[in-house]
């Protein structure tokens, strides 16, 4: 009796033991002489491109509040907008120190440049300028 005692008690302890491996997920093995099932492709990164943004979109840009949005990710100083403004109009645009809420030499994107413009009353065409 104490034998048959003594292996259940090893029956048990080495079941403690050896639990976490029988709960475990199993993992299904392919048969012997059978292929390894193929894993599914992962699914392919997504396909992202940058709009190509031209010169002539940044002076139209510059030029109309309207379409400032139509160049994200464009850095420009005051000066910069300025320029690219006066060539899409025709006319000078307004002195950025009468504007500028930050120093001149920080680059803004044109939504910026344009708020910054309307905040002080100059955002229309030749708005500020009476």
């Amino acid at each position: 009796m104490k034998d048959l005692l003594k292996l259940a008690l090893l029956a048990a302890g080495a079941y403690l033991l050896l639990r976490p491996t029988f709960a475990a997920p199993k993992e299904t093995a392919p048969a012997p002489g059978q292929p390894a099932q193929p894993q599914p492709p992962a699914p392919p990164a997504p396909f992202t491109t940058q709009p190509v943004i031209t010169e002539d979109m940044i002076r139209k840009a510059a030029g109309d509040p309207a379409l400032a949005a139509t160049v994200p990710g464009v850095l420009f100083n005051a000066d910069e907008w300025n320029w690219y403004a006066q060539q899409a109009t025709g006319q000078p645009a307004p002195d950025p120190l009468l504007f500028l809420t930050v120093p001149r030499e920080t680059k803004l994107t044109a939504v910026q440049y344009w708020d910054m413009r309307k905040a002080k009353g100059l955002a229309g065409l030749f708005a500020g300028w009476r």
